[in-house]
């Protein structure tokens, strides 16, 4: 039975599969669009000019036709550089270059057809973007390039919301402990509210990590790694109503995806106890009957690997992407401890104690008999004896006591985050986009 289930649910999966590379899906959040006018020189509208639209890395073409106005637009356009041609009966073709279009934006392009043939072409390379004219919203682009070229020191791409105006690293953003090195991930404070009021995007798709007690290392389900984000925009105000739930800000997240050529990076980031720096002042640990701790270098060794690899399945028409990300880290803190001495271990304490019991009185200096120990502290003493060769003998005559006596450099934490496996397949003709995430224990 489960081999039959297991073998329907194959079945399903690639039939929806199939269906999908047929049917049209359009994601709202993570795709741009350019709009503009078509006019001829003397500035009046060209209706029915024909504008065609094409990605420089997939050359995917997306046609339309002017409007009376001579106005057209182009929803629905993965982020990326795209070629803009216009053309129209009795006019030369126009032709702008490299013109970038951004997670959530609205590009506006404006061309100009002179009078000639057809087969002439005009072109312009870098069109220079006009003022936003099509969205009110206050919001900010970090690109790819920021993302792979700032450094940042858990991989973090959430970390470069420091960049943006409004925004401060939230109390909860402090390190989870003193000993594990790790910082709550996308935690920051927007326009005064607290960082779980931030909406999380990726593709289109909430990724928030939902809970008000703020458990956990991020604030969002899938962090991805920077190599793998095409670029994200951060939404801090007046905002479209197309995002709604945030009062702080909504981080919109677009994916990286395959082009016509293949594409694949290896990397390694390294933290190892052998090449960090001790410092010239070595503090020493001098305990309460002057036993001295000298220092130790305390073990900090971190592993953060993967790669990611994308290209073509069917060139022009599929794409897919792959990436992989694993975090290992090792940390050793040197800890200096106080312990009973062997004298205390043994039950010879340096003043008189009296048995409040049965009202019987252990003279300093003599050992208290065994019978006379509760059998739990006997069986914790037991514990302690294991490590009594390191500890000292005796204390101080006053107290008995010495503090700082043990030093040990024990793993606080063997951390090992669950690896983050994710794939995207893209089919652009129609659009669409479809994505599978998964986390991989």
């Amino acid at each position: 039975m489960r081999t039959l289930n297991f073998k329907s649910a194959i079945a399903v999966t690639l039939s929806l599969f199939f269906v999908l590379l047929c049917t049209p899906l359009h994601a709202q959040y993570e795709n741009g669009s350019v709009v503009g006018t078509i006019h001829d020189a003397s500035g009046a509208a060209v209706a029915g000019a024909t504008v065609t639209i094409t990605n420089t890395a997939t050359n995917i073409s997306t046609q339309t036709k002017t409007n009376s106005q001579g106005d057209y637009e182009v929803p629905q356009l993965r982020v990326g550089v795209y070629d803009i041609s216009a053309t129209a009966p009795g006019f030369n073709q126009a032709v702008a270059q490299n013109i970038s279009v951004s997670v959530g934006g609205r590009q506006h392009i404006d061309l100009s057809l002179k009078v000639g043939s057809s087969q002439e072409t005009v072109e312009v390379s870098d069109v220079t973007l006009q003022i936003e004219t099509e969205s009110s919203q206050r919001d900010q682009i970090i690109t790819n390039y920021e993302s792979e070229a700032f450094p940042l020191v858990s991989r973090n791409y959430s970390d470069l919301l420091a960049l943006i105006p409004g925004s401060r690293q939230a109390p909860t953003a402090a390190f989870t402990s003193s000993v594990n090195s790790l910082l709550r991930a996308g935690s920051f404070n927007v326009n005064g509210q607290r960082s779980m009021f931030n909406n999380f995007l990726l593709d289109g798709i909430d990724n928030n990590a939902y809970g008000e007690s703020n458990q956990g290392f991020d604030n969002q389900i899938i962090a991805v790694p920077p190599d793998s984000v095409a670029q994200f925009n951060v939404v801090t105000n007046n905002e479209s109503a197309e995002y709604g739930r945030s009062s702080g800000a909504t981080i919109n997240v677009a994916s990286q995806s395959g082009s016509n050529t293949f594409h694949a990076t290896i990397y390694e980031f390294i933290r190892n106890t052998d090449l960090n720096a001790a410092g010239f002042f070595k503090p020493l640990v001098v305990g309460g009957t002057g036993i001295t701790t000298p220092f130790q270098k305390p073990t900090f060794n971190r592993n953060q690997f993967g790669f990611n690899f994308g290209g073509p399945i069917i060139r022009n028409k599929l794409f897919f992407f792959l990436d992989y990300e694993d975090f290992r880290q090792v940390l050793k803190p040197l800890s200096v401890l106080t312990l009973p001495t062997q004298n205390e271990l043994n039950g010879i304490l340096v003043v008189p104690v009296k048995n409040a019991t049965t009202g019987t009185t252990y003279a300093a200096n003599t050992a208290i008999p065994q019978s006379a120990i509760n059998p739990l502290s006997l069986q914790i003493i037991s514990y302690f004896k294991q490590l009594s060769a390191a500890l000292p003998a005796a204390g101080l005559s006053t107290t008995g006591l010495a503090s700082n006596d043990y030093s040990v450099q024990v793993p606080a934490r063997v951390l090992q985050l669950e690896p983050v496996v994710a794939s995207s397949v893209r089919c652009l003709q129609p659009p669409i986009a479809l994505r599978r995430q998964a986390l991989e224990a």
